[in-house]
């Protein structure tokens, strides 16, 4: 059973990173109404101290049609490109000759400085054109990035261009009226995904210096949620791949307590609940991230990490992918002697028993569905067997639902990690007893491991069944009984946690 589940761990790779780029493109879709383009950009000045008034130009319903379906939305008005095709053209030839010799500079004079921020500024400027939009990661982004993390880019030259295009996105972002939420999430992921550096054949190591304007971003609600989407993945990757010793690319440990604080604060606000796909997408990202900072406790002692992630992972009214995203980001912090892995342990559990009763209730709705167009069909035979309706047939059964598949492979990730460099950093249950004073728990955690793994097993492996199954009742029926035997004496998460689980 543990190869099955071993074997899945590259398709689940695979799987995640599509459920990211289809999940985003919903979230866009339903955070982004359709708003007008003009009809032709504006141009702005060359000249500096011309670019205020373009910038605070708006698209309008007088400029355009709307973007979808010839519907107009009159009310709103984003902020027009602040260049112009012209001003691309003129800008690259002013900066052509002057941006190589900065580019090589070790120590760059204020004059160079000057010319490197200019054309951070342009960079980034052209995110706003609206021809680049639909590519812009390609026509735009990527070649910032490279721009400045290059082979020949001196590292004086690199810190400035960063820093430089960092503060030029905070500043098209933070523009009232707003840029188009197009432009807006370019924006983001320009931030998000800098580098300070590329080594080759490793990870790349993220630019960190920007966090805290990350952070700003995460509670922003004036922005679309794939923006705040994308700033939660920004941060647990700043967690995750940030380097000790790297200029700019070291996360130190009052950084990432920062990071960690944010992100437990934001998981469990008011703003961030709601059963919307994005929402949930939101929640499910915040937790995977507070799981990249690996901080179960912050500088001050508090347990407000893990207390969000486990109040998340509890609730019976969230959804199963986010409870179980949460669930095993808990597992992936550092614990300490007190915690209470008997609890933690108790409520994977329940929400494996949960994930397995809703993998029935979709086998029996597909039973259902299947059993009525049957009906329907000999229904319309009886009446007329040369109609469409007899004629049709039965449709096939329809997959597990992605989020229920999701949350299965997560929960077995509560226990046993992706790969051997996380196992030695004790992430899963599995290895967390491994840590002081957690010895004692590793029986139960153990006889938990053995329960469950059946249940994981079934939905993983009949998922890829025509026909999904249901799990046998006497499988369930033996995690209930583990858990009928194994209640938690109390329900604190930790000792200094401010209330027990609900």
């Amino acid at each position: 059973m543990v190869v099955i589940l071993r074997n899945v761990v590259s398709r689940y790779l695979v799987f995640a990173g599509c459920v990211w780029l289809l999940l985003v493109q919903a979230v866009v879709a339903q955070q982004a109404p359709p708003a007008a383009d003009p009809a032709a950009a504006a141009p702005a000045a060359t000249d500096p101290a011309a670019a205020p008034a373009a910038e605070n130009a708006v698209e309008t319903k007088a400029d355009a049609p709307a973007e979808s379906g010839g519907q107009i939305r009159s009310k709103i008005e984003y902020a027009l490109p602040v260049i112009s095709k012209d001003d691309e053209k003129a800008l690259r030839s002013k900066l052509q000759v002057p941006i190589t010799r900065f580019l090589k500079a070790i120590a760059p004079t204020n004059a160079e400085k000057a010319v490197g921020e200019e054309f951070a500024r342009f960079q980034v400027d052209r995110l706003t054109m609206t021809e680049y939009r639909p590519d812009a990661y390609i026509k735009v982004i990527e070649p910032a990035r490279r721009s400045a993390e290059g082979p020949l880019t001196t590292p004086a030259a690199k810190a400035i261009l960063l820093k430089a295009m960092t503060d030029r996105c905070v500043e098209l972002l933070a523009q009232n009226p707003p840029h188009h939420p197009d432009v807006q999430l370019n924006a983001v992921i320009l931030m998000t995904s800098m580098n300070a550096a590329t080594p080759a054949n490793k990870t790349p190591v993220p630019y960190v210096t920007s966090y805290k304007s990350i952070i700003g971003l995460l509670d922003n609600t004036a922005l679309p949620l794939q923006c705040r989407i994308t700033a939660a993945r920004g941060l647990g990757r700043m967690a995750q791949d940030s380097v000790v010793g790297v200029a700019n690319g070291d996360l130190t440990s009052v950084q990432r307590n920062e990071i960690t604080v944010a992100l437990a604060k934001t998981l469990v606000a008011s703003d961030s609940a709601g059963d919307d796909e994005g929402k949930q997408w939101f929640r499910s990202r915040v937790a995977e991230a507070l799981g990249d900072c690996g901080l179960a406790f912050d500088v001050n002692g508090s347990s407000a990490p893990i207390d969000a992630l486990m109040l998340i992972a509890s609730n019976p009214k969230e959804s199963l992918r986010v409870r179980a995203t949460a669930m095993r980001a808990a597992t992936r912090t550092a614990w300490n002697a007190q915690t209470n892995v008997h609890l933690i342990t108790f409520e994977t559990v329940k929400l494996v028993v949960e994930i397995g009763n809703a993998n029935n209730a979709a086998v029996a709705a597909n039973a259902t569905a299947e059993a009525a167009a049957k009906k329907a069909i000999a229904d319309a035979k009886a009446k007329d067997p040369m109609s469409p309706a007899a004629k049709a047939t039965v449709p096939p059964p329809s997959g597990l639902p992605a989020s229920l598949r999701w949350a299965n492979i997560e929960t077995y990730f509560c226990f046993q990690p992706m790969t051997a460099t996380q196992a030695t950093q004790k992430f899963g249950l599995l290895n967390q007893v491994a840590r002081p004073g957690l010895i004692q728990q590793a029986p139960l955690v153990t006889s938990a491991y053995e329960v469950i793994k059946p249940v994981i097993n079934h939905v993983q492996d009949k998922d890829k069944a025509a026909k999904p199954v249901a799990i046998p009742n006497v499988t369930l029926a033996a995690v209930d009984a583990w858990l009928k035997a194994n209640p938690p004496a109390n329900r604190m998460v930790t000792p200094v946690s401010p209330q027990p689980l609900p």
